[in-house]
This record gives structure tokens, C-alpha cells and sequence, in this order.
């Protein structure tokens, strides 16, 4: 076995990683796996490369642990890649590994050559072949970790020096000449929205005990207990007139975003009040039109800003009513997905995560289901990419037993990597895979003026695929249906694939003034 791989290995286990996804060669790549798997952290063979970066990613979400997958050359970095995008967009510290043909190599070993730097280079943020394999491990990590989060790739090459270019910094978005503390100490009824940075950072257990609404971004679900009275739900930028967003921000005399960054919205609203915003990176605020930029705030700066909004008390009855609003909307049909998730709530109470791939369905999961922790959900919040949900949610499943996780997928999410639920059945992971059906990718059919063919979905029911996986499976077309199977379901014997089937007329018209 090589030597830089089995002190690699040794590195990574030291490091705390605790599994690793994939699907390896027969060279340093299996040596890896061989490795650690005599250290404790098992392999997870998965049934593609992007599977497995994003299975890594929400693996190590929901351990907080490094994230890591492996591939072989060439065409297997080419296949994981969308993986790494997600993770780069879900801002996932993940390392993806590969076999690699070093410099020393012939050029005319031209066999699945491919420069992985340069195709790597626009999605991760640091690049590495071997070196001296605990140092270059450190190095990667820590650049994993450090804000903003991403991915980092290493490639597997034994005889070649280890390079660890430093990342450019994002670039700077100077102050707009306000005040943020005068805005501050003159605003009566402030509104706050808080990005993912406020669930990696200790001042994000602050949120909750302000007495202002306070919206998260879709990544930072969560981190302000949905069920709190001053919880106000995700804004995205983009809400029509029954988002909460809408209906509340012409009410307030200030923003204050802690943490909120471009990429974590849709799209920039026009602000109707002046606008503060807070960031550990300089950068991240481009484009949003703010009053004041708060580039590099460390965590006495934004300490500071919420001892000064913990002085303000309003709104709670006007959060109450745009909540309730959105959700009457979304639950006044009898069977929809609005439906379906207030039934899970009620019906698997004690579920460790919810995670959902990206659709119509998704929208409504912004607005009816309501998560108590960021550790309780999982979605692609910021690159909305769909068929993520199904293996996000067998690493996440995999990262924590003992309760179940849910996964809603849609028509088209579905079917992109549902090979891996062989990998759920095999390891018996406490996983409910709903599958929301309208027959057609609903969230981009449009009024049917458009090419039917290009989004009807023949053949939409997986039941018949997710038998011969030795997956038990039904379909569900009420509530009653719905609550009849999850009472015969034992998850910690493994998981269940419900077909939740709509129709889809009904199903295009339930995001209509919301999104």
C-alpha cells in the first residue's frame, strides 16, 4: 500500500471525517477506502460521482464533520463536478478526492487524462495533489471550513510536491457613508433576516429571543425556531402578494441582514426602508442596494447590533397574521402538499431532518413546514438544484439513525438518482421517500402554452422500481391514505417510498400569489 495514501488516510480519520462516498478505481483510490475502512470510517458506495459529493456534503452537514467523497480520473471528476457545485452553492466544507495522472507521467498516457484543476477551478476553493499528506490535509480543511464555506479537491497523486494556492478574497463592497449604529438607534420597528452564517456562529442563538420579526433565508431555515412568535419565515426576495415578506416589509422603518448574502436569495427586492448589513467576508452583499455595509464584522459587531434591536418590541401580531395567511392559502385544499406536510408533523413528530429536492412542492415546504433547528432541515437552498434531495437525504440519514428522515422529491428530481435508494435499503436507513406527483414538472409547465412533451412525465409512478429494490412502497391520494401507511411504517427497520399523487391542475394553481 503507498505511503502517502495510508498517512493520508490516517490524516483524514485524525481530522474526524467519518465516512467517505463513491466510486473508486482500482488504484491509490481503493487503497484509500481500504485504509480507512481499518480506521473505523466505513465507504458508501454510491450510484454516481455527483451522488456521492452531495451525499458527502449533507453528511457532513448533519455530523459537522468534513464532508468527502472519491472518484477515479477523468470522466469520474467529470461526472462528480455537479456534485461539487452544489456543495459550492450550499456553501457544504467538503473534500472531493480522485486518482490522478501526476506531471511526471508520459504525455502519451493520454488514457482518461483530464486537467482536473482547470475543471475543478470554478467550483471549488482550493485545489492539491498529495505532498506531504497530513500538512496538505490541514491546509485543505481549514479552507473547506473558513467563510464562506465550499468545497476543496485533492487529487490522489503520489509522486508529485503538494500545491495549496490560497483563495482570492472576495471583493469589497465599501459602506455607503450612513451610520449603521445611529440607523439602529433610531429605528422603531427594525425587521431582521438572517443568512446561514448565523447558524455557524454563536450569536445566531440570539435570534430567537428578539422581539421583531425576523425572516431566514431558505439556507438558514431553522435557525430561528419556526413556531416562535416572532419567526416570520424565509424570504427569498421574489414573494408576491401572500408571502410574508410582502405583506410585512413595507411595515418596517429599517432591514438589518445579518449574514445576507446574494446568493442566498432569488432575487434583490426593492427595499421600501433603509437597509444594514452585517457580514464576516467582505463581497457577499453585491448587488443587494443596501444603505450600509458592514464588510469583515466580527462577532462583537453583530453582538452589538442585536443588544440594540433587543430594545425594540413589535410585530408579533402582524407576523401571526402573515403566517397565517400563507398557510391558509396553502392548506385550504384537501389534498396537496401543503396537506401532506402538516399531516407528517403531526404523524412522525420525532424526525431528525427534513429535506427537500426542488419544485413547486419546495416552495410550499418554504411556507407550511415549519423547522425548529437549521439541523432539522436540508435542501438545495441556494442553487435550487434538483434530484439532490435524494441522496441529501441518505447522507443525512446515515449521519443520524436514530430518528427518521423525510425526503419530498418531485416528478423530475426523483428520477435522477434514484439507483441509490438500493443504498437506503441495503443499509436500512430510516428514510420516508415521498414522492410528490402531478405527472409533469409542475414548476416549469407554465399554462400548458408551452411543449407538453418537454415536461410530461410518462410513466410517473416509481412503485414497481422501488419493489424490485426491496423497498416497500405505496400510493397515497388522501390524507386518510397518507396516515393509514405511516402507521404501518417501522422506520428503524428501514425506508418507505409513498407516492403521493395530485392532480395537476390543482397542483399548478397552489404557489399562485405566493411565488
Amino acid at each position: 500500500m503507498n505511503p502517502r495514501v495510508v498517512a493520508l488516510a490516517d490524516a483524514l480519520a485524525a481530522e474526524g471525517v467519518r465516512a467517505i462516498f463513491g466510486i473508486p478505481g482500482s488504484g491509490l483510490s481503493l487503497q484509500l477506502i481500504t485504509r480507512l475502512e481499518g480506521r473505523g470510517v466505513p465507504f458508501y458506495g454510491t450510484s454516481h460521482e455527483a451522488s456521492a459529493a452531495v451525499m458527502a456534503g449533507a453528511f457532513g452537514t448533519r455530523s459537522r464533520t468534513l464532508g468527502c467523497s472519491v472518484s477515479i480520473r477523468g470522466p469520474g471528476v467529470g461526472n462528480a463536478l455537479s456534485g461539487v457545485l452544489t456543495n459550492h452553492y450550499e456553501q457544504r466544507p467538503t473534500l472531493s478526492l480522485a486518482e490522478a495522472l501526476g506531471p511526471a507521467v508520459a504525455v502519451g498516457m493520454a488514457h482518461k487524462r483530464l486537467d482536473h484543476a482547470a475543471a475543478a477551478g470554478p467550483y471549488v476553493k482550493a485545489y492539491a495533489t498529495l505532498g506531504e499528506p497530513a500538512a496538505t490535509l490541514t491546509a485543505l480543511a481549514m479552507t473547506a471550513r473558513a467563510e464562506v464555506p465550499g468545497p476543496v479537491h485533492l487529487d490522489l497523486v503520489a509522486d508529485d510536491t503538494s500545491v495549496v494556492p490560497t483563495p482570492s478574497p472576495p471583493g469589497r463592497c465599501e459602506p455607503a457613508g450612513h451610520d449603521p449604529a445611529r440607523l439602529l438607534e433610531r429605528s422603531r420597528r427594525p425587521i431582521v433576516i438572517a443568512g446561514s452564517l448565523a447558524a455557524r456562529r454563536p450569536w445566531g442563538a440570539r435570534l430567537g429571543r428578539l422581539r421583531v420579526p425576523v425572516f431566514t433565508t431558505f439556507a438558514a431555515k431553522g435557525v430561528v425556531d419556526e413556531r416562535g412568535a416572532f419567526a416570520a419565515g424565509v424570504f427569498t426576495g421574489d414573494g408576491k402578494a401572500l408571502a410574508p415578506e410582502t405583506r410585512l416589509l413595507p411595515e418596517a422603518d429599517l432591514v438589518v441582514g445579518l449574514g445576507l448574502r446574494r446568493g442566498e436569495i432569488l432575487r434583490p427586492p426593492a427595499w421600501p426602508c433603509p437597509v444594514v448589513l452585517l457580514d464576516a467576508v467582505a463581497g457577499t452583499a453585491d448587488g443587494l442596494e443596501a444603505t450600509h455595509v458592514v464588510p469583515d464584522a466580527g462577532d462583537a459587531d453583530f453582538d452589538a447590533a442585536l443588544s440594540a434591536l433587543a430594545g425594540r418590541a413589535w410585530g408579533d401580531d402582524r407576523v401571526a397574521e402573515a403566517i397565517a395567511t400563507v398557510r391558509r392559502r396553502l392548506l385550504e385544499d384537501p389534498w396537496l402538499p401543503g396537506r401532506v406536510y402538516e399531516t407528517l408533523e403531526g404523524a412522525v413528530p420525532d424526525a431528525g431532518c427534513f429535506v427537500v429536492d426542488t419544485g413547486w412542492f419546495c416552495t410550499v415546504a418554504e411556507h407550511v413546514w415549519r423547522a425548529p433547528s437549521p439541523d432539522a432541515f436540508l435542501a438545495s437552498a441556494n442553487g435550487r438544484s434538483m434530484g439532490t434531495g435524494l441522496p441529501m437525504a441518505i447522507g443525512a440519514a446515515l449521519a443520524d439513525r436514530r430518528r427518521p428522515t423525510i425526503c419530498a422529491m418531485g416528478d423530475g428530481g426523483v428520477r435522477m438518482y434514484i439507483a441509490d435508494l438500493r443504498l437506503a435499503v441495503q443499509e436500512r436507513l430510516p428514510i420516508l421517500l415521498l414522492l410528490l406527483s402531478d405527472g409533469r414538472l409542475g414548476s416549469v409547465s407554465g399554462d400548458g402554452t408551452l411543449s407538453r412533451r418537454a415536461t410530461a412525465v410518462a410513466g410517473a409512478s416509481w412503485l414497481r422500481v422501488a419493489d424490485a429494490m426491496d423497498c416497500p412502497g405505496q400510493q397515497v391520494k388522501d390524507v386518510d391514505g397518507l396516515l393509514a401507511t405511516l402507521a404501518r411504517w417501522r422506520w428503524s427497520e428501514g425506508p418507505l417510498f409513498v407516492e403521493a399523487v395530485f392532480d395537476p391542475e390543482r397542483y399548478a394553481a397552489m404557489t399562485r400569489e405566493i411565488r
